[in-house]
């Protein structure tokens, strides 16, 4: 766990990188959030400036996103490993705050790499409006890998396109391509800890046109790709995508078409 001098130094004196650099950071953002790794445990890094609006307001997103993750893992959807003390009150906290959670409700067949079934399981179709929360959680990673990578904040002239990915929404095949052309992935991973199964991300920038694209899983089950370009002309990247977001200092992160 990171120590409060190491967090103090990650956003005392700086600016907030979650909505365009004019508003003064109050505190640190881990992105991505202790929520989302087991039991909340998670290894030092990726650690962000940001105002108090964009460090607290995220907190009900924040848990949204590791229900999901924690429910559609590997481990989840086979029934191979029970829920922890940490996952359970997560999903809990979901039941109370986004009852209407699913849009519905079915069992598919489930096959392994081999294309070999070897069961079924419940799968659940989210709703339009919570698809659409989770994207603006998606956006706010995508700022924070951005500033990781770049050094720069994105500007208010920043597109964010997003598409967000399942064990069963996966992306088109043209798509898988772009992915593997990213490189190898990154994550918290230390000498002692392995973390890669519960985050783990790709990004490929491309400094000439003040543009990036990034991939990131969450316990192998959920992950979103998306398209940041930080120019005065930022359009649509690439047709298909299903979200678009910008941020500002009046609105923080909102979407835009």
């Amino acid at each position: 766990m990171a120590s409060g001098k190491y967090l103090m130094g990650i956003w005392k004196g700086k600016k907030c990188v979650f909505c365009g650099g004019n508003r003064v950071a109050e505190g640190p953002e881990h992105a991505p959030p202790k929520v989302m790794f087991r039991d909340k445990s998670r290894p030092m890094g990726l650690e962000f400036p940001a105002c108090h609006r964009c460090n607290h307001g995220s907190g009900g997103l924040d848990q949204l996103v590791a229900n999901i993750a924690f429910g559609v893992s590997p481990e989840a959807v086979m029934k191979t490993k029970s829920m922890s003390a940490h996952e359970l009150k997560v999903v809990k906290g979901i039941a109370n705050n986004t009852p209407n959670l699913y849009s519905s409700a079915k069992r598919v067949p489930l096959f392994n790499q081999a294309d070999k079934l070897i069961g079924s399981a419940v799968a659940t179709e989210l709703r339009k409006e919570v698809s659409l929360k989770i994207a603006k959680w998606a956006t706010k990673q995508t700022l924070a890998l951005w500033f990781e990578h770049t050094g720069q904040i994105a500007s208010h002239r920043v597109v964010v396109d997003v598409e967000l990915l399942t064990n069963t929404k996966h992306p088109p095949k043209d798509l898988y391509k772009i992915i593997k052309y990213m490189g190898k992935s990154n994550s918290l991973n230390t000498a002692n800890r392995f973390t890669a199964d519960q985050f783990s991300y790709k990004i490929k920038v491309d400094p000439a046109r003040d543009m990036a694209m990034v991939f990131a899983q969450y316990h192998q089950g959920f992950a979103f790709f998306s398209i940041i370009k930080d120019k005065p002309t930022a359009k649509l990247s690439r047709k298909g995508l299903d979200y678009k977001f910008g941020t500002n200092a009046n609105k923080g992160i909102h979407q835009i078409g």
